[in-house]
């Protein structure tokens, strides 16, 4: 039982991994349209964030 799980665990952040690139990928090659406030910047389109303080 507790195998199982382990492995199950191991192939889910496998796949989140995956994504996560995935995701890297979009926000890299995304054409950016940016808004937000004086703190920070948050794509429309990918949904990065780009913080302009710190």
């Amino acid at each position: 039982m507790i195998e199982q799980l382990q492995e199950e665990i191991r192939e889910l952040d496998a796949q989140m991994k995956k994504i996560q690139l995935q995701i890297e990928e979009l926000q890299r090659t995304c054409d950016h349209d940016f808004c937000g406030d004086s703190y920070y910047v948050k794509c429309s389109k990918c949904q990065k964030i780009e913080a302009l303080y710190y």
